[in-house]
């Protein structure tokens, strides 16, 4: 074996490849129509062949993330992809279960003997390595919401409950169903352990018949480790599942529950099959395994020595397209691609994208996102807090502002400075945003609702309780300060205060869909008010802007509040004289002094609607973006 010639071998195997490749085309299944079954559920073996996944690396060169790699997972076991660190499990895992752009790979991968597509998602599950869960909800309501978004809407309410109370007991959660989950900040909740079990029972919930699992043993403790995946081998063995996983180094008791293993090494797969067979496959390289060793640690070890050895992988290579080659010579190849195109059936519902239609989600959204709110009231208590503490400093800094040209000037201050205040002080939600940023991916990548519905609740949900900060803000500072005395214009100086505090908290989360890391939230945030109230008009009036530095005017979000609570001020006191008694100026010629004479009230209120609708949209399309993605 050492002394073959690696060149032949690898002749050998694309000669392999290329009459499997053959046969497959010949009897391609894409013509075959799925067969209705609904006595008898149908269950689904995955099959991949020759898939390859390249990614351009800066400067124009292609990195080999997977190379030319072929398995098989049955139903009904457990399958563990291995292999060192570095090895691309994970990235085989996501171009399993479709977060990977199928464009950008070469090869196939099937579902009982038909390429994937986009609906694969309704009967396959995908489980982070990370619990994206809301952490003041409890075990029970986690999972409940997950069932009416989930479960079809023919289910009734009983059926959901039951549902929901079968997998409590399956997955071992009744004792922890009525406590919250909890994190590092919410203290009292659920151990680690047992918040992996939850992560595995809400992608459970629509009864998956194949489950992906990224590293769920990484950070539990053995026994934790075990109990997860004895729960998984369960799942697999009494559901006729097709449970995936990717592990590290997993200890002899783990190994018992798994059915099947695929060995990978630098994108490589060099062994597939049960781990009883890993004695006989290393000892044809050399590398003999004592006895009452873990047969699959033993294999781990055993690849990272030959790979920082002088051979290197190509060692393992080789050996790979020996037993590629054994494989065709007994048939088995053969075989197994005939077992493949014989595998047609579906569910009925296979091709469904959403279980629910859309005013059930976005009812089910809605009660889900006021429920958070209400168990984050601090939250909500301390951003009061502060626009309360805000608006008595400013109002009584700027309190009875004299009517004349120095009064105009405080009252322009006050106007720009609460802006600045309420605006960068949005920034405290960004955790939020972030949070629900992960349990979205999660949630709407595989399907459970669409991402309008959830970018449109959280919306009108957050209204009232905008409304009400608007009203407490606008009651401090309007009449402390000694504004006009009139109903009216403060009415409308409440209204635009509303809708500033909705455009803070517009930008907010659009700046957590778009980027992922508080601290470049914060920074990109930041720095958009900063520009956006250095040409609202306070700073310097437009014809002192730089014509090149124009349209900065224009798009600035704090222009409109601005210029529409000055000049709704002014006009409340148009019978008032401004200036010094010899130099007396009325509200018209002020106006005309701060360039604000053609500013229309109702105006300013549409293009601030304009701008709070434009950066939900902007949401929209980022959210639309993280669920479709997914690598290129």
């Amino acid at each position: 074996m050492r002394g073959a010639d690696p060149p032949s071998r690898l002749s050998s195997c694309n000669s392999i490849r290329s009459t499997l490749s053959r046969s497959w085309e010949s009897l391609s299944p894409r013509s075959m129509q799925p067969r209705n079954n609904k006595e008898e559920k149908v269950f689904y073996n995955l099959s991949v062949r020759n898939l390859t996944y390249k990614m351009k690396e800066e400067g124009g060169s292609t990195k080999i993330l997977l190379n030319n790699i072929s398995f098989r997972a049955n139903h009904g076991e457990v399958l563990a992809i291995a292999g060192p660190t570095g090895s691309s499990k994970s990235t085989l895992l996501d171009a399993l279960a479709g977060r990977i752009d199928r464009r950008s790979l070469s090869g196939a991968i099937l579902v009982n003997g038909v390429p994937v597509d986009k609906y694969f998602r309704r009967v396959s599950g995908y489980v982070m390595q990370d619990d994206a869960l809301y952490p003041v909800l409890t075990v029970r309501e986690t999972l409940m919401f997950s069932a009416r978004l989930r479960l079809p809407a023919t289910w009734t309410d009983d059926e959901k409950i039951a549902r929901v109370e079968a997998i409590l007991e399956e997955l071992g959660l009744q004792l922890c169903a009525d406590l919250i989950i909890g994190d590092d900040l919410v203290r009292g909740g659920i151990s680690r352990g047992e918040k992996r079990r939850v992560s595995i029972a809400v992608d459970l919930m629509h009864d998956p018949a194949v489950l992906f699992l990224d590293k769920p043993t990484t950070g539990l403790d053995s026994f934790s480790a075990y109990q997860v995946m004895q729960k998984l081998h369960t799942l697999a063995e009494a559901h006729n599942r097709t449970v995936i996983v990717t592990i590290h180094q997993p200890s002899y008791t783990i190994l018992e529950l798994i059915h099947n293993t695929v060995l990978m090494i630098q994108g490589n797969v060099i062994y597939s099959g049960h781990h009883d067979g890993l004695v006989n496959y290393f000892s044809d390289i050399g590398y003999n395994m004592p006895e009452y060793v873990n047969p699959l640690e033993y294999a781990l070890d055993t690849m990272q020595q030959v790979k920082v050895s002088s051979v290197g992988v190509a060692q393992l290579l080789e050996l790979k397209v020996v037993k590629e080659k054994e494989k065709v010579m007994d048939g088995q190849a053969a075989r197994e691609l005939e077992a493949e195109l014989s595998e047609y059936d579906f569910d009925d519902d296979f091709h469904i994208p959403y279980a629910t239609c859309l005013s059930s989600e976005l009812s089910v959204l809605a009660e889900r996102n006021f429920k958070l709110i209400v168990r984050t009231r601090p939250l909500f208590f301390a951003r009061l807090a502060i626009l309360i503490i805000g608006g008595l400093v400013t109002s009584t800094v700027f309190h009875h502002a004299t009517y004349d040209l120095d009064g105009v000037t405080k009252r322009l201050s006050m106007t720009a400075f609460l802006l600045a205040y309420c605006t960068f002080t949005s920034s405290q939600v960004m955790p939020i945003f972030l949070q629900e940023r992960k349990i979205f991916i999660r949630e709407a990548s595989r399907g459970a609702y669409r991402p309008a519905s959830f970018v449109l609740t959280q919306t009108i949900v957050h209204l009232p309780f905008l409304f009400v900060q608007a009203v407490v803000l606008s009651v401090l500072t309007y009449f402390i300060a000694g504004w006009a005395k009139s109903f009216g214009a403060w009415g409308y100086y409440m209204w635009m205060w509303f809708l500033v505090l909705s455009l803070a908290h517009a930008m907010a989360s659009c700046c957590a869909g778009w980027f992922p890391n508080i601290m470049v939230c914060q920074a990109v945030l930041s720095a958009t008010l900063s520009f956006f109230l250095l040409f609202s008009g306070f700073f310097l009036r437009r014809e002192a802007i730089p014509k090149g530095w124009l349209w900065l005017h224009y798009i600035s979000g704090l222009k409109y509040p601005y210029e529409g609570l000055v000049v709704n001020e002014m006009t409340s006191l148009w019978n008032t004289n401004w200036g010094s008694p010899e130099n007396n100026l009325n509200f018209f010629q002020v106006l005309q002094k701060y360039d604000l004479e053609h500013v229309s009230l109702v105006n300013n209120v549409f293009i601030l609607i304009f701008f709070i609708v434009l950066y939900r949209v902007l949401y929209y399309v980022a959210f639309l973006r993280n669920v479709r993605d997914i690598r290129k």
